[in-house]
């Protein structure tokens, strides 16, 4: 039962997140086509899914006990990251 609940919230996260995510984007950046920016969050969701793992050790477990705040940091710095991108490639 547990691998079933992993694999329904990562379908889940995979559905929700980048729609989700991209209409702030659209709505700093004044745009109207959402596409491309569901494509980036999509990628970023998979990147963050696969190092997560890697980057969430025991030294980084003590100072960030929490791992949801975590992700956020990481989701934060892929948020800055794909708003400077986009910013640029927009002008």
């Amino acid at each position: 039962m547990p691998k079933l609940k992993k694999a329904l919230y990562f379908m889940l996260g995979l559905s929700v997140f980048p729609f989700l995510l991209s209409i702030p984007y659209a709505y700093i950046l004044q745009a109207d086509n959402l596409k491309e920016f569901k494509a980036y969050w999509l990628i970023a969701y998979f990147i963050i899914y696969l190092i997560f793992p890697l980057l969430y050790k025991e030294n980084i477990q003590k100072q960030v006990p929490n791992k949801y705040a975590f992700y956020s940091m990481i989701y934060i710095v892929f948020f800055i990251l794909g708003l400077s991108l986009f910013a640029y490639a927009l002008e």
